[in-house]
């Protein structure tokens, strides 16, 4: 029973954190919930509550939706989404946390170096992405649609790995100061597809067991409560609180996944 109130705790931050800033879960409640359960389950339940919790806010953020640049995820993530799952399926889980963590902290201390060695105190929100072309070597061609595509190609690799797709997309998005409101929505777009085409390719591949789904279910009520919280507290963050709770999240899952892994 304690561990079912520490996990459900444990998730409705996580969820919280989800709905308030556009990613969160699976960075925050997948290493606490290791840590909790001790299986590589907990990947795959990350990833189902992660899924409903999108599903649940999208709809209502719809309109906020940056469809270029989603397109571009959505295609980097198709390259990553096999490559992860090797390491799924092939690679200790303790290797897989210290990889995740060495570059969660890397990416993050670079960005927060930049953040704050950048003129001024300016936060100014950075310019949106070129228009989609519908030609892939057009995006080739032009830096800001190829990171995107790579983004979203590292994106996939972590979600059938270790379910944190979050981390690249907080970093890129942070990085170019991009608005919460893009941010929020745009993340939890591709969350569904990218969920979706990892549940799938999961079930027919290393399988998900029907105590895997029966126990994310218990965890469900949780979840929902923190995303109402969290749903409310996006109106009161601003742009600058955004980028600092970002950097927050990262550099404590970090060095969390990175202790973890000895």
């Amino acid at each position: 029973m304690y561990e079912w109130i520490l996990a459900g705790l444990i998730v409705f931050v996580a969820s919280m954190s989800q709905a308030a800033i556009g990613f969160g879960f699976a960075v925050v409640a997948t290493p606490f919930l290791l840590l909790v359960f001790n299986s590589r389950d907990v990947i795959q339940m990350s990833i189902m509550l992660s899924f409903l919790i999108a599903v649940i806010l999208t709809p209502k953020i719809k309109d906020e939706i940056n469809d270029d640049m989603l397109k571009r995820l959505i295609i980097g993530s198709l390259l990553g989404i096999p490559v992860g799952l090797f390491f799924f399926a092939y690679v200790s889980l303790s290797v897989l946390k210290l990889t995740v963590s060495i570059v969660i902290l890397a990416l993050t201390f670079f960005l927060i170096s930049r953040w704050y060695t950048a003129k001024g105190d300016s936060f100014a929100v950075g310019e949106e992405p070129a228009p989609f072309s519908s030609s892939f070597k057009k995006w080739l061609q032009e830096p800001e649609q190829r990171n995107e595509i790579l983004v979203g190609l590292c994106a996939g690799t972590l979600t059938t790995s270790v379910g944190m797709p979050g981390v690249p997309l907080a970093l890129y998005f942070a990085m170019n100061n991009t608005p919460k409101g893009t941010v929020r929505s745009t993340t939890l777009a591709f969350f569904i597809f990218v969920y979706i085409l990892s549940m799938v390719i999961q079930a027919l591949t290393v399988k998900i067991s029907w105590p895997v789904v029966i126990a994310s279910s218990y965890l469900i009520p949780a979840a929902i409560a923190g995303v109402y919280l969290g749903h409310i507290l996006f109106d009161k963050i601003d742009q600058k609180m955004f980028q600092i709770i970002t950097n927050g999240i990262l550099v404590i899952t970090g060095f969390y996944m990175l202790l973890k892994s000895f």
